[in-house]
């Protein structure tokens, strides 16, 4: 068996371990936020042949999952869950290919499968039927795709039907959306230094409408304002005064007596908060992406918390490391864009109360992170060896 028969062969086992022991101590949860609603829509498109909110539509897919589940085995879901985990583990073997295109390291591959595994945080959502499992897979495919991309017709066809999917996963695909559109400018950077300065500029305009439009259909449907001017730092959180889990800084609503005009266009009112409040805006928005980089929670334990600075400061370490030593561009650019797009979303925004709203980031954070881990642990082990200390890691 070859060495990277052996490393799949691993990732599957490990993997499939980490998914049925989270499901066995966590069971389906079935009820878990949004889940109950995905499931009640899927029954509803069972039975009426549509879907039962227009907002479902930008879940589409995740729904009519369930639904086909459902329509085999009625009133279960344990058979999603397990499509879910399947799925999960393919991605994992299309991370390993990913990381060994980019570095030529199957160890680095390796490492970061099992950083992927072991990220519990983010990996549990395949044992619940919330719309992460499926984006983050469908996401790991795209960046997969990206990595092996040579331009051929074929590459724009699986990159074509994978965008479409996960358009009608989550909203959130905007992001991944975005961060396709800054890889191709990197990857045809030669060519496009041969356009005429009337083509660039058309170019760039093209680029620069189109954002404005996606904006702007997004400020419409989801009005952001309203959060910040309820302060609410994590989601919903002004609605639930009462319970255990309020913590005041994480509701710091605004005092005005300003009314944002609804007839406005959500962008338009959006930025006009931001020129109204800047100050308030900016406090807000640093401290919504501070929580959703350091998984820190007030409402979360000591020891969890703690568990995740250490985490991740080994994570982002990695991260860093791996990001400088990739020697391709596009790449790196998808990457970025993806973290600076979602991280800009989430400040203007709200964060969430357990860390989903980081998986967007996550694929392309742990495609660097291995190969970071890898020259970590190599440098560790000269050393060691150097310094004629025991062969820890022979």
């Amino acid at each position: 068996m070859s060495k990277q028969s052996q490393h799949i062969l691993l990732i599957v086992t490990f993997g499939l371990i980490a998914n049925l022991t989270i499901l066995y101590l966590l069971g389906e949860r079935a009820n878990l936020y949004d889940a109950n609603g995905y499931i009640k829509g899927a029954d509803y498109l069972i039975n009426h042949g549509s879907y039962e909110d227009f907002h479902h539509v930008f879940y589409g897919l995740h729904v009519a999952i369930i639904a086909l589940g459902r329509l085999f085995f009625p009133d279960q879901i344990i058979q999603i869950i397990i499509f879910q985990i399947i799925l999960s583990l393919f991605s994992m073997v299309a991370l390993y290919q990913s990381v060994n295109k980019l570095f030529e390291n199957k160890t680095a591959a390796l490492i970061s499968c099992l950083i992927f595994i072991f990220w519990w945080d983010c990996i549990h959502w395949n044992t619940t039927l919330m719309s992460e499992s499926l984006f983050c897979s469908l996401t790991i495919f795209i960046v997969y795709i990206l990595a092996h991309f040579q331009g051929l017709k074929v590459d724009f066809v699986k990159l074509g039907i994978l965008l479409f999917a996960i358009s009608f996963t989550r909203p959130t695909s905007l992001v991944i959306l975005v961060g396709v559109i800054v890889f191709f400018p990197f990857y045809y950077k030669e060519p496009l230094k041969q356009l005429s300065v009337v083509r660039k500029t058309i170019l760039s305009l093209s680029f620069i409408l189109l954002s404005l439009l996606g904006a702007a259909l997004m400020f419409q449907k989801w009005d952001f304002t309203d959060a910040y001017i309820k302060g609410e730092v994590v989601t919903y959180m002004s609605t639930i005064p009462d319970s255990p889990l309020y913590k005041e800084e994480l509701h710091v609503p605004l005092n005005t007596e300003k009314v944002m005009m609804e007839s406005e266009v959500g962008i338009v009112r959006m930025a006009k908060f931001m020129t109204d409040y800047p100050g308030y805006f900016f406090t807000m928005a640093v401290k919504k992406v501070y929580y959703l980089l350091s998984f820190q929670r007030p409402y979360y334990s000591v020891w969890h918390n703690t568990y995740s600075v250490i985490w991740l400061a080994l994570i982002y370490g990695c991260f860093a490391i791996g990001y400088l030593k990739c020697s391709s561009d596009p790449i790196k650019a998808f990457v970025i864009s993806v973290i600076v797009v979602n991280c800009a979303l989430i400040g203007m925004s709200t964060v969430d109360w357990d860390n989903r709203f980081f998986i967007p980031m996550e694929p392309g954070i742990v495609l660097f992170a291995g190969y970071g881990a890898y020259k970590f642990l190599a440098k560790l082990k000269y050393y060691i060896n150097m310094k004629g200390y025991f062969n820890l890691l022979n």
